[in-house]
């Protein structure tokens, strides 16, 4: 049976679909009953009770503590009566997915000793060993993490005094030390894996939080929530994070959990998925966030607990003890197999059924697969499609037709285009609100030729090759890997922009490409900080001598040709303040422009004439960049850039090779030039 899941829409009605994966196989399993859990477990702890640390498996030093054959079905614990005033009592019942009402489980326990430090916190995490996993060796690819969770604390409703603790698990972690959220204070190092930290009681401004690598994703301010977090909690008069948030308040109601909007004193049951790229974080089958990251695809599973605050929480009032620990229970890892849509029909429509197995991909979970099959094919997309990312593996496949809408659960997944091997081309438009991220092999073409409208940021990872009509991002463009190239056009239809341009590698040694072939480019970026330097230094490495065969930033559509180039220049110089136009673009003047031109083309109008060169007369022989006079990129204006002004002088970008002849400007030209020569600075040997 194919799972469910459910989300809370803005209007906090919950929408239910069916998942299109089936779990299978388990990888690892424990419910604690059999009392040799310790041994299947490696564990570190830090606290800074006793100075920073990390301790190994069998030790409990300082504020940590952990007991995994603990007794939770004879623990009194305190909880409010349904009245929402009378305080009670009772035993932990036995946790949702245990058979025969057993009471056995892992109980963590961090800061519960007062100590000289002001800064007392801690955390303790627990790795099964990997001889515990089936045949030895650590998950990987798709797979999920479950377990059922029981987290008390102190006091009553919305919880007793410092009382601020979170339990913490995670996949695809290092396990060789603190994973998860680290406290600053740990041995230098940081550990691979994505994780999830809840705390119980609410109030604590952050009570959920996701982690990549350590580091938490944000959610505050409440204004500009973290675009790439994934949670599906929404920013309203608390933070998205935040337990009264009315996402969280309609999950976690009174009276079935004490306070409202908090996961404490009641079994829950969690799920961390890695499927096809993505983490999913449920809390009894809601999803609480999810994103796209395939930075590490194995890795050990994690179960933990942590607190963050400066201060021990104080004894229940009416029990009388630290009530503050989480208990784990029933963990269980399994392989995941998906279960995808895939088009196994000739050239065809996408709508009909038949050209599918496993049904017509639709809506923001599906992926629709062109994997085998008959090929080359074209397939019209008969009317708008919604789907989650579309993959390609096949010698040839067109898609045209109608718009392509790529969607998802969060802002977090990323819509994605993913090519196995072959040359595909999308005609149709695509849109999506969320991330465009592009995923080439080696040897393979991705095209897309019709218009592409993103939300957010393009990203472009493998060695292959991604080709666009235009990038218009709002966002940044990032390529990982190999080759962002914009189809030869020529035109203002062609002009890309984007906020960033991040390319793999560094100076002179980058390992991506972006190709403008014979268009502009706009680098829109943001405050004072100009990325001038930067793209010169991509252009450089990219002009490999004038071969245009470089990496960073090129033009193949100057290969061969050595009166062309890419110019570069900052929109303040060229446009003055306020910005203006540029390839048929409004721009500001905290940008980078980019043409591909002819040499010695300085202000980037197209054409090399006496404006031209009185830019590189008032900057001559000494250290300048493209906009004033230097054209072979080498860092100065000199006779080299002169020579290679004369040779395009009073031409356009896009005339054909021709000798300059005694026109007018040509004259005026020559007189300025020797004026120019005239006055040459005298060399010092």
């Amino acid at each position: 049976m194919k799972p469910r899941f459910c989300i809370a829409s803005a209007s906090l009605a919950l929408a239910c679909a069916t998942a299109v994966t089936e779990a299978q196989t388990v990888l690892f399993s424990d419910n604690f009953d059999a009392g040799t859990s310790m041994s299947r477990y490696d564990f570190f702890s830090i606290d800074n009770q006793t100075n920073p640390a990390t301790y190994g498996a069998g030790t409990f030093l300082g504020d940590t503590y952990a007991n995994f054959n603990f007794n939770y079905g004879a623990y009194t614990y305190r909880y409010t009566d349904p009245d929402g005033i009378t305080p009670r009592t009772g035993l932990i019942p036995s946790a949702p997915r245990s058979t025969g009402g057993t009471t056995i489980g892992l109980r963590f326990d961090v800061n519960h000793i007062d100590g000289p430090l002001t800064t007392e916190t801690a955390i303790i995490n627990a790795y099964p060993k990997l001889s515990e996993f089936l045949g030895g060796v650590a998950p990987s690819g798709d797979h999920k993490l479950t377990f059922d969770i029981w987290m008390n604390y102190n006091g009553g409703f919305q919880g007793g005094v410092g009382s601020t603790e979170w339990f913490v698990a995670g996949i695809n972690q290092d396990a060789n030390g603190i994973g998860g959220p680290r406290l600053g204070t740990e041995p230098p190092g940081v550990s691979r894996g994505m994780s999830m930290a809840v705390d119980g009681e609410r109030g604590n401004s952050l009570d959920y939080r996701v982690y990549r690598h350590n580091t938490r994703f944000l959610t505050t301010p409440i204004a500009t929530p973290d675009p790439e977090g994934g949670y599906v909690a929404v920013p309203d008069t608390f933070n998205v994070a935040d337990g009264r948030n009315a996402f969280y308040q309609n999950l976690f109601q009174f009276p079935d959990y004490e306070t409202p909007g908090a996961v404490g004193k009641r079994w829950n049951t969690v799920d961390i998925e890695y499927i096809d790229g993505i983490v999913y974080y449920r809390i009894n089958g809601s999803l609480i966030a999810a994103r796209s990251d395939d930075s590490v695809t194995s890795g050990n599973i994690l179960l933990g607990y942590a607190d963050f605050a400066n201060s021990i929480a104080a004894p229940d009032d009416i029990t009388g003890v630290d009530a503050n620990f989480a208990i784990f229970d029933n963990v269980e890892v399994r392989q995941v197999t998906q279960v995808r849509p895939r088009y196994v029909g000739p050239s065809g429509t996408w709508s009909n059924a038949a050209n599918w197995i496993n049904g017509v991909p639709d809506g923001n979970t599906s992926t629709a697969d062109f994997i085998g099959g008959v090929s080359p094919r074209t397939v019209n997309v008969d009317g708008p499609r919604t789907v989650r990312s579309i993959v390609f593996d096949n010698a040839s496949v067109t898609l045209t037709g109608d718009t392509i809408t790529l969607d998802s659960l969060t802002t977090g997944i990323h819509g994605s285009v993913v090519v196995r091997g072959g040359t595909h081309t999308i005609a149709a438009n695509v849109s999506t609100s969320r991330i465009l991220a592009t995923s080439v092999a080696a040897g393979s073409t991705l095209r897309l030729t019709g218009d592409v409208t993103t939300g957010t940021h393009v990203i472009k990872s493998g060695p292959g090759v991604a080709e666009f009509k235009n990038i218009r991002t709002p966002g940044a463009l990032r390529i990982n890997g190999g080759t962002v190239r914009i189809a030869p056009n020529g035109t203002n239809a062609a002009t890309s922009s984007a906020a960033a341009l991040t390319l793999a590698g560094a100076t002179d040694a980058w390992t991506a490409t972006l190709d403008i072939t014979d268009n502009r480019m706009i680098v829109d970026y943001s405050g004072t900080l100009s990325v001038l330097g930067t793209i010169r230094n991509q252009i450089k490495n990219g002009y490999a001598g004038g071969a245009w065969t470089g990496t960073g930033i090129i033009s193949s559509s100057a290969q061969g040709a050595a009166t062309h180039a890419i110019g570069f220049a900052e929109a303040l110089t060229l446009l003055g303040p306020g910005g203006g136009t540029f390839g048929g673009l409004t721009v500001d003047d905290t940008a980078v422009l980019l043409r591909y031109t002819r040499q010695g083309d300085a202000n980037l109008d197209g054409v090399t004439d006496l404006g031209d060169f009185a830019l590189l007369a008032a900057n001559f022989n000494s250290p300048q960049d493209w906009g004033k006079g230097d054209f072979n990129y080498d860092g100065l204006t000199d006779l080299g850039d002169f020579s290679l002004m004369a040779a395009n002088f009073n031409q356009s970008v896009g005339d054909l090779p021709r000798s300059a002849v005694p026109e007018p400007s040509v004259g005026g030209f020559l007189l300025a030039a020797g004026a120019l020569l005239r006055r040459r600075r005298p060399t010092v040997v």
